[in-house]
Order: structure tokens, then sequence, then C-alpha cells
């Protein structure tokens, strides 16, 4: 690497000599045969013929317990039900207790919230079935239904606080629960203002009055909120959960909700579970899940998405036979981590082997740059993205989109049906749903609800959908939203349902160099404040309101009049300080101050290759790390790093074998990725280094 301005020496690391790879093996051999002899003596016996469970009916609760058991189940009813509609709405009790599972069906319903006292008078009638009836509660799972499961999860924070807990709490779940009582206001709100369904407005009204006597409107009295709300997308309010295991379990049936209660997605139950899910995992919560199903909801023998049976009964009873298991798996799996990692390197190790699946994509034989990368994932990484489950998913050339989770690597391009392989944009939306931009066959949506269908989740839309040119470049999602979509024949907008042109003015530039057609979008993005920027082939740079019609909609409009180094700006992002990172395809990198345009006499763009600061005309791939310094690369220049006074170079000399960077990314778990022609890179701060990343890794 080098440095490009005078800047505090940086600390040198001393190589070490690699440890004998046979040594290394055979290390690695004996610890695996230790860890199968482990795992086996964990496994439990055979199964045996046992006898009949027990049966407690209380008007309190129904208590099933089998002659053996391995855990207990308590399982609270929906607002107007009690344990009978708990049983029969759906068959966990009674496959829990054919499992040696006890379950304890409760009857307190009726409550989206608790006071202190009700949730220790729930706690008291619990420890007193335990007590009276003998019942193992040392590992103890809770779920429940609709406000069943706002019930659960008070209960397991106030079981979580407590220091002599009458169960020994190891999991808790809810299935399509309001846990969010915030969402749950503002969605009665906009109910009792909709004109369809009037029926089901009591419900709304009822939900409304509730919270306004109790906390107050969530403009008003939002501490209130976090104070008695089961969970918010919040930090602060998921913290006591962030070491347990959770479920949620929801049927997120658009069509259904809309056609029967005229409800969008952002009303639904799944959408809040969602944000809390993905609050979670963010929160270091590993074990939370988000469990979606498709087709499985009944309610009293009719289709109704809102129900007990979403929940796949038989899976669920493996979560809670399996986590006793997992807690002795993990501890193996640590430590025989920790013996591994005893190798001389330094350098990132993989957790081999990753399982491979459909790398049959057809390469080129004969191609006008080198293709053949044996040790690489593939020869060109064009985007890359991490999605809210953890799962990382790469867009190549050729090899279509890859997507890496659970020591799992699948080449989706066949799959998929993405027979372009060349992938130029991964978007994510609030709702899950992933948005792919091919060079040549439109956009690709990949809902994860629907990942078990015929083509794996994915479906396309093209110009016969509405599209304005099949070969799209870049996308950016609004914060309302809306998709904002960069082709080679315009700007559109996609809102899920129908594509709209943006109405721009003639592009009268004139250039002769770099234009490729004059109405192509070459970058897009949108701000903190809403607003939606872009570059147009040799046009400069524009920013669009898109609360705005017509042509008011275009705010500003900025050439090299204004001080751009060149009119064709390929990339772009805003750092936290609200500026503008520029590369352009002959200008190199530029940071615009929106800020200075408004006072005079001040410079909005500086423009550092242009300047002389650095070298490579071509820029992008613009990143800012958690500690604030941009990362961004430049043709045949390597990788740079701004640290907000100067900038370091790194290239071959520091691992850095590609000239070609055009995807940079620091995932959740603080991986540093950076891709482009000649492959996929991870980059470890410790040693300034740069590690190569095959199909085996290193991954972890």
């Amino acid at each position: 690497m080098k440095q490009v301005q005078v800047v505090t020496d940086r600390y040198q690391f001393q190589s070490v000599t690699n440890c004998n790879q046979l040594i290394r093996a055979m290390r690695q051999f004996s610890l695996w045969l230790v860890a199968l002899a482990l795992l086996a003596a964990c496994q439990p016996a055979p199964p045996t013929k046992e006898a009949a469970p027990r049966e407690i009916h209380t008007a309190d609760y129904d208590l099933i317990i089998p002659a053996e058991q391995k855990a207990l189940l308590i399982l609270f009813p929906c607002f107007s039900c009690d344990a009978a509609d708990t049983r029969a709405e759906s068959r966990i009790a009674d496959t829990a207790a054919a499992n040696g599972i006890a379950v304890l069906m409760m009857n307190f319903n009726r409550h989206i919230m608790m006071s202190e006292a009700e949730k220790e008078e729930v706690i008291g009638t619990i420890a007193g079935a335990v007590k009276e009836h003998d019942v193992d509660a040392s590992n103890t799972f809770i779920g429940g239904f609709s406000s069943g499961g706002n019930v659960s999860v008070l209960l397991a924070k106030a079981l979580l606080r407590s220091a002599d807990p009458p169960v020994k709490l190891k999991g808790v779940f809810a299935v399509d629960s309001p846990l969010d009582l915030v969402l749950l206001y503002e969605c009665s709100q906009r109910d009792l203002a909709k004109t369809t369904f009037p029926e089901y407005k009591d419900e709304a009204r009822y939900v409304v009055a509730l919270l306004d006597s109790t906390l107050g409107p969530p403009t008003d009295s939002l501490a209130n909120y976090e104070r008695s709300a089961p969970l918010l997308n919040t930090a602060a309010s998921v913290a006591p959960l962030k070491d347990l295991p959770i479920r949620f379990y929801t049927e997120p049936d658009t069509a259904w909700w809309r056609a029967n209660r005229d409800d969008g997605y952002q009303e639904l139950n799944a959408y809040g579970l969602k944000r809390i899910h993905d609050t979670l995992r963010a929160a270091g919560n590993a074990r939370a899940e988000y469990i979606t199903t498709e087709g499985r909801g009944v309610q009293h023998g009719n289709r109704h998405p809102h129900a007990w049976s979403i929940v796949d009964e038989k899976e669920l009873m493996k979560w809670i036979n399996v986590y006793p298991t997992e807690i002795m798996r993990t501890i193996i799996c640590l430590a025989l981590g920790s013996l591994l990692l005893l190798s001389c390197s330094g350098q990132p190790t993989s957790k081999a082997p990753v399982l491979i699946m459909n790398d049959t994509a057809k390469i080129p034989t004969e191609w006008f740059l080198k293709l053949d990368y044996p040790e690489q994932l593939c020869h060109w990484v064009r985007h890359m993205r991490q999605d809210k489950s953890g799962t990382l998913w790469f867009g190549t050339n050729h090899y279509g989109l890859i997507r890496y989770a659970n020591d799992t690597l699948e080449y989706l391009a066949d799959s998929a049906g993405i027979t372009t392989g060349r992938i130029n944009g991964i978007v994510e939306g609030a709702d899950g749903i992933l948005w792919v931009a091919t060079d040549g066959e439109g956009l690709f949506k990949y809902d994860p609800s629907t990942r078990y269908s015929a083509r794996h989740g994915f479906s396309q839309l093209t110009t016969k959908d509405g599209l304005l040119h099949n070969e799209v470049g870049n996308m950016a999602m609004g914060r309302d939203g809306v998709l904002w979509v960069g082709t080679t024949n315009g700007l559109c907008t996609y809102d899920g349902r129908t594509f709209t042109a943006i109405d721009l003015p003639p592009n009268t530039a004139v250039d002769s160099v770099s234009g490729l057609s004059p109405t192509r979008i070459t970058c897009v993005m949108a701000d903190r404040q809403g607003m939606i920027w872009f570059g147009r082939e040799r046009d400069g740079l524009m920013m669009i309101d898109p609360k705005e019609t017509g042509p008011r909609r275009i705010l500003k409009h900025y050439t090299v009049e204004d001080g751009l180094p060149d009119s064709s700006v390929s990339g772009m992002m805003e750092d936290s300080k609200g500026r503008l990172w520029l590369g352009s395809m002959f200008g190199g990198v530029s940071l615009f101050d929106p800020s200075a345009v408004e006072e005079k006499g001040s410079k909005a763009f500086t423009n550092f290759t242009k300047d002389g600061v650095i070298e490579g005309i071509e820029a992008g791939a613009f990143y800012e790390d958690r500690s604030g310094h941009i990362w961004f690369a430049a043709e045949h220049q390597g990788v740079f790093r701004y640290d907000g006074t100067s900038f370091t170079n790194y290239g071959p000399e520091d691992g850095m074998s590609s000239g070609g960077i055009i995807a940079i990314m620091e995932d959740r778990e603080g991986r540093f990725w950076f891709g482009g022609f000649g492959g996929l890179f991870r980059f470890d701060r410790k040693t300034s280094r740069f590690t190569p990343v095959g199909k085996q890794g290193p991954w972890n």
C-alpha cells in the first residue's frame, strides 16, 4: 500500500511462517473424530413404548403430561379464545405430548399488554401448576397466537428479569402477533379512515380507545409504549431478549388481506414482526427467526392466514427437542474453532466443506479478458448485498446470481431463469423483497416467502410489464418503498404494481468520447432526505423531488460548468455528513457538498483526481465503513481509503490483485468484501491484507 499524503506511520506486521499443512490436517482430523464421538454420546436413547399422557383440566388451564417428559410447552390463546380453542385449531399440543413434551394450555386471554400485577398472577398460576402436578420445568418454551404471542413475549421478559423464576425459559415464539403496539395503533387509525369493510371497524375502535386510555397516542407518549409494548422496532425494546431463541411465525398473504380487509403489506402483523426480527438480529440475537408460510392458514375450517395452523408442529417439535443438544454442539464447535485457529497464517479460515449447488453456468471459452480464475468464487463480481436475514448475495458476470448462507453456496442463474448472467444491482425493500437488475432481461423479483416454488421465489418483469428497457443498469429504493429504476431508455419508478416513466428534459450534451446512449441512466441514489439523485449519459448530475410531478420534479442539475470534472457520473454515495461522493468515467473522484451551493463564493465540488491528489479516472464502488472512513476504487489503481484527512492506496503488494474493483461492502459480522474483475476478496483490518475468496471461502 502507499500513502498519497503525509500521515501518521502505520503499524507494520511481520509475516509468520506458515504451519506445515500435513500437521494441520492431522490435527483437524483428530479433532473431528473427538467431536463425532462427543456428539454420538449426546444422542437420545431409542424411543420406547410409553403410557398414555395424563390430562388435567381447570378453570385456569388445561395440562397434558406425558409419561416421560423432555420439556414443557406453555401456550396462550388468541384474544377471544381459550385452551380448548388452542387445541382444536392446531395440532401443536397433541404433537408435543406425543413427543414427550408436557403442554400447559392457558385460558388467560383478551390482553395485548399486561400490568406487572397481571404478569405476577399468570406466572403464579404457572408455578402452581408445575408444582402441584410435578411437571419438570427445567426446559420450558412459551408461545402464543395473535394476542397470545403478546402475552408470551411479555412473560418471557418478566421471567428473564426474575431472580428465581418457576420455570427455566429456553425459547419463546409468537404466531402472527401484533407485538408492536405503535404500529397497531397507526394501523387501527388507518382502518377507521377507510370506507371499505365497515364490519371490522369495531376492532379498530377498541384498540385505539384502549391504547388512548392506557398509554396515550404514540406521538405524545412514546415512552409509555417502550415500557408496555411486548416489543417495538427499537434496540432498547428488544435488548432483554437479545440472548433468547425467539421465533416469529406469519403468513403474509398480501392478496388475501387486500381482498378481505383492504390491508397493504405495511398494515400486516408480518411487517411489524419482520422489523422486530431484523432489529433483534442487529442487536446480536443470531437465534431470532422470522418464519413465513404459504397457504397453511385456516380458522374454523375457512381459509385465513391469521391462524394457529400456520405453524408446522413437527418442525416446532424439532426446535424444542434439538435446543438442549444444540448447546452442547455449540460448545464443541467453539472448542474446535479455538483449536483450529491455532494456525500461523493470521488469515481468515474457512469452515470447510461448503456445500456448492448448481454450479453449472457456461462460461465463454474465448473472450477479450481472462476468465479463468480457478482459485476464485468467479471471475467477476459486480454487486454485493447482505439481506436482512444475513444471507450474502453476489451479482456477477456470466454466473448470474450467487447466494451464500449456512455454509451453502448456491449458483442461481439457471434456477432463477437469468440466462444473460450479468447482474448490475441488488436492492432490498422493507418487506424483505429483493430486486435484481440484469443487463438485458429486465428486473427479477425474489420473494423469500415463495422460495420453495418452481422458480425458487423468483419472478421476472420486462418491457412487457411496462419497464422502459430490459437493460437495467442501476436501482434505488425510495423512502416510501417505491423502486427507482435506471435503464438504457431513461428513468422510471415501480410501486409494486405499475411502472411509471419519469419525464426528463432532452439530453443536449455533445460528447463523442463517452456516450453510449443519451437516455441511459448511469447511476441512481436516494438520499436521507428522500430526494433522488441520478446521473445521465454525458448530462451531469440531477436531483428529483419524488413528491413533485412534471418539470417541477427536477430541482437541481449540475454539469462541468458547475464544477463537475466530467459530465458522465458513473457512481455516487451519500456519506454520514450528507455529502455526495461521485465517480465519473473520465474525471475520477469528486466530493460534492450540497450545502455549499447556497453559500456565496464557496466551492461545492472538490475534485481529488483532477487536482492531482489521487490517480485513476474511472472511479466508483464508494462505501463508508463503521469508522466513518470512505472506501472506493479506481480502474488500474486498486483501492483507496480516505480517513478524513488523507488517502491510503492499496494494491498488489497488499494482496489486492484486481485493478477493477466495482463493489465494496462490510457486512453485519464485520467481514469486509471487495468484488470486481478477478473475483472476490476479503480485507483483514489487523494485517491490512486482502485475501482471495474461493468457493470454499474463507467465509467465516
